[in-house]
């Protein structure tokens, strides 16, 4: 449990996360026994989850403190290094720092760094959210939870409803790339992914990348297989030039790139990392602008707490390089 110092817990904020009256909070809180068994259960498990405290005095924090929360899966990936690298730029030109933390893709962690940060008392928080679970529930009390702090939030590439977010648009990215791949006339597509069956239900971009995957080859007919990277390496040891391989991520198509064009295969990728231009491989890829992407979303989380959220679309390209 994470004790909150700065942002506490008010009934009212905790009444909307459980979608329940004030009143029914407090019955909970204090042991009365006019309340619902398992919507009192649910309240307090709700608390206890978000480490929540009612201290009778609460600091005055109106003053800005002048730090931006940032909150990523982690670096392994070019593009959360990137964006790191810019937001701290532009925080730099108008006298913020940043305080960087890391999810490791796992809910609870986020949650975790969130709540850690919130606690420091920064101004604005910049989000790469992996969701809150797979739980329906939970992640609408995790959207919730998000809405109800004071502070403004901004989501990147992952979007969660009603929050402020800046990102491409990952299905038409994905069926544009599909189309094109079908253009060429291959005939069995290989689409390589992270997803685990539906553990990672709230992984907004990778899903939607799926999605339009499955969709457009659907339309199509196409012969397809979607696959993780370990049995898209076994497909690769033994393709031919009917085959492409359509990656959500460049990290997949790396990996990917020999044997695919050995076997005369066509391969490509997403994110376009600067890796690709820098060695000289001839991968093509999803390019997006991450300098634009960090500076849309500091316009955001500098804007202030607002009623209504912004949604905000990167522009993206298709860069060839002669791997289809």
């Amino acid at each position: 449990m994470i004790k909150n110092t700065r942002y506490t817990l008010t009934g009212t904020r905790l009444a909307k996360l459980c979608g329940v009256s004030q009143g029914t909070v407090d019955r909970a809180l204090h042991g009365r026994s006019d309340i619902n068994p398992e919507t009192r259960e649910k309240i307090l498990s709700v608390a206890k989850k978000y480490g929540f405290i009612f201290p009778e005095d609460r600091p005055d924090m109106s003053t800005k403190r002048g730090v931006i929360g940032v909150v990523v899966l982690d670096v392994s990936n070019e593009y959360f290094s990137n964006l790191i690298m810019y937001i701290e730029s532009y925080c730099r030109e108008i006298g913020y720092a940043i305080s960087v933390m890391f999810s490791l893709n796992d809910p609870k962690n986020e949650l975790t760094c969130i709540e850690s940060l919130y606690r420091m008392g920064v101004d604005g928080l910049i989000l790469c959210p992996v969701g809150g679970g797979k739980d329906e529930d939970d992640m609408e009390i995790y959207r919730k939870y998000l809405l109800s702090l004071d502070i403004p939030v901004v989501t990147v590439g992952n979007k969660i409803s009603g929050i402020n977010y800046v990102g491409i648009d990952d299905y038409r990215a994905m069926k544009e790339v599909t189309e094109k791949v079908i253009s060429l006339g291959y005939k069995r597509l290989i689409y390589t992914h992270p997803l685990q069956n539906n553990s990672d239900v709230y992984a907004g971009a990778q899903l939607l990348r799926k999605k339009a995957f499955t969709d457009t080859t659907g339309k199509y007919g196409s012969y397809t297989i979607v696959c993780k990277l370990p049995q898209a390496l076994e497909i690769a040891a033994d393709c031919s030039k009917n085959d492409a391989f359509i990656c959500s991520s460049d990290l997949y198509a790396l990996r990917l790139l020999n044997l695919a064009e050995s076997k005369g295969a066509g391969i490509i990728g997403f994110d376009n990392v600067s890796a690709i231009d820098t060695i000289g491989l001839g991968l093509d890829s999803v390019s997006y602008d991450i300098k634009m992407t960090a500076e849309k979303v500091m316009s955001l989380v500098c804007g202030g707490k607002k009623e209504e959220s912004s949604e905000i679309i990167i522009k993206h390209n298709i860069i060839s390089r002669g791997s289809l």
